[in-house]
């Protein structure tokens, strides 16, 4: 009977220590679950805030710059050629219409060939025109290029439209969309538009 009863005092024992160590275990579980929970979420706010720091743009002359002008031209999204009809002036033979032009760019441009369409007072188109409004000097220098439109008089001519940029080159080649680049004005009653 004695033994019965050391026994189960025995196996008692070892049950409260098993329990001891299994609820030491589940502390130290939890303590580590605490810790990497609050890591995780400190270095989520540390990344937070340290992350929500702007960048320094990189300026237009970086490597970015080079890279576009290697591949084949300027990428730059701003307008890279101001181009106002100014005046129309009846000559001999028709109307010479004269264009004031401003490179807004630092790079000159060798080629900026643009399909004019004429259209008349009544709305009819009148006269398709292919014409290179290059060289172009670099940094906003204002030039004035003017044509002759043989057959038409001025006072026929009801507005112009740039219809496209068949080609547009400056120093390092090939500039990108340089039709949506190209920023149209008048002054007077006939009309410029794209």
């Amino acid at each position: 009977m004695v033994n019965e009863l050391e026994v189960r005092l025995y196996r008692l024992t070892v049950g409260v220590r098993n329990f001891e160590e299994n609820e030491n275990a589940c502390e130290r579980r939890m303590r580590q679950r605490f810790i990497l929970t609050f890591s995780i979420l400190f270095f989520g706010f540390a990344l937070c805030i340290f992350g929500a720091v702007p960048v320094p743009a990189q300026e237009a002359t970086g490597p970015s710059s080079k890279s576009s002008a290697a591949a084949g031209g300027s990428d730059d999204a701003s307008p890279v050629v101001g181009l106002q009809l100014n005046k129309l002036e009846d000559v001999k033979d028709g109307c010479r219409v004269y264009f004031v032009l401003s490179n807004k760019t630092p790079k000159a441009f060798k080629t900026l060939k643009v399909d004019l369409i004429l259209f008349r007072t009544d709305g009819v188109i009148g006269k398709r025109v292919f014409a290179d409004m290059a060289p172009l000097r670099a940094g906003s220098k204002q030039q004035v290029k003017l044509f002759d439109l043989s057959g038409i008089k001025c006072a026929d001519v009801g507005s112009l439209l740039v219809n496209d940029v068949l080609e547009c080159r400056n120093e390092d080649g090939v500039v990108k969309r340089c039709y949506s680049r190209l920023k149209v004005s008048h002054i007077g009653k006939v009309s410029l538009s794209k």
